[in-house]
């Protein structure tokens, strides 16, 4: 009985540490702040969007440019890149740029280079197709790609090529200005001319053609989607 009574008694001695520690802890508020700070942005983004001012169509047609553009965060990357501090986690963004990268084939997400009324379809006296185009219209690249060739040619005035992958390749023909030069790496949605007249004509339009392992193709049957009006 003694023996029993001096473990029982051992027992209840013990500290009480299935108690509740009633001492001052420190209380990390980080993911609290970052949950205030994303409702913050949302109630200003919504804010704007519903406020139907030009600023809050503007916001919309970034926001839904950045969801619905593919744009080539590899070359973004390589032009921010000079103003990331040095204490920035570059190897992060490494991995950031091959995570987003474009996918293989430029054909899966190809937009339209311009906004513009199609005047002469595909396979009508000429390898492309040609869009009725206001003379000094931004023209954009319809693919992420290199710039293979900036030319003047009898037929298409002004002329530039891209070449996208080794089998894909656009060209862009009318041109007033072109703002690249061969060996240019272009994203998806650059501006990368400005459109002129047609030489034969006279007429403002932009001549576009789309080659496939070095086969003219419709580009309307492989255009995907279309940039927000008033686009970058």
């Amino acid at each position: 009985m003694p023996k029993k009574w001096n473990q029982w008694k051992s027992y209840f001695e013990k500290d009480d540490t299935w108690q509740y520690d009633f001492e001052e802890r420190n209380i990390d508020y980080s993911e609290v702040k970052k949950l205030l700070i994303c409702v913050v942005l949302f109630v200003l983004l919504y804010g704007v969007h519903v406020s139907g001012t030009r600023v809050g169509l503007m916001v919309d047609e970034g926001i839904c440019y950045m969801l619905t553009t593919n744009t080539d965060f590899i070359v973004l990357g390589k032009e921010l890149e000079p103003y990331i501090p040095k204490t920035f986690d570059r190897e992060m963004l490494q991995k950031v740029k091959s995570v987003v990268a474009q996918p293989a084939d430029p054909l899966s997400y190809m937009s339209m280079p311009i906004h513009g009324e199609v005047v002469t379809a595909f396979g009508q006296n000429c390898d492309g197709i040609e869009y009725k185009a206001d003379a000094g219209s931004q023209i954009k690249a319809v693919s992420i790609g290199r710039v293979k060739t900036v030319t003047n040619h009898t037929k298409y005035g002004k002329l530039l090529v891209i070449e996208h992958s080794q089998s894909v390749e656009t060209m862009y023909g009318y041109l007033d200005e072109v703002f690249v030069k061969e060996g240019d790496r272009v994203s998806q949605g650059q501006t990368i001319a400005k459109s002129g007249k047609k030489p034969a004509d006279n007429k403002p339009m932009l001549y576009f053609e789309l080659r496939e392992k070095s086969v003219a193709v419709d580009p309307l049957t492989k255009i995907k989607g279309d940039f927000p009006a008033g686009g970058i």
